[in-house]
């Protein structure tokens, strides 16, 4: 899910990855809303680090199938005695 300015986490490992002599990275798969989009994205990270031969491909635009676990709010599954509870 690369590509959006204020979840910069993707765009990070990504470019670690590219930097990194010991990792091969053969291709790479966007997942999220907008899968094109992200795929451009990854696209462009590797362009600017010297990799534009790396395969890329738009996945998924949403998921494939429910995931009861993400659409339920996770706050309201958060154990009442854990250490750290949530903001």
């Amino acid at each position: 899910d690369i590509g959006f300015e204020t979840d910069p986490d993707d765009a990070l490992a990504l470019a670690y990855l590219l930097a990194n002599p010991d990792c091969e990275l053969v291709g790479i798969s966007t997942v999220g809303l907008h899968s094109g989009w992200r795929a451009e994205m990854a696209d462009v990270i590797c362009d600017r680090m010297g990799k534009p031969e790396i395969p890329i491909v738009g996945g998924a635009d949403r998921p494939l199938f429910a995931n009861q676990y993400w659409m339920e709010n996770p706050v309201r599954r958060w154990p009442e005695d854990a250490r750290h509870q949530p903001r």
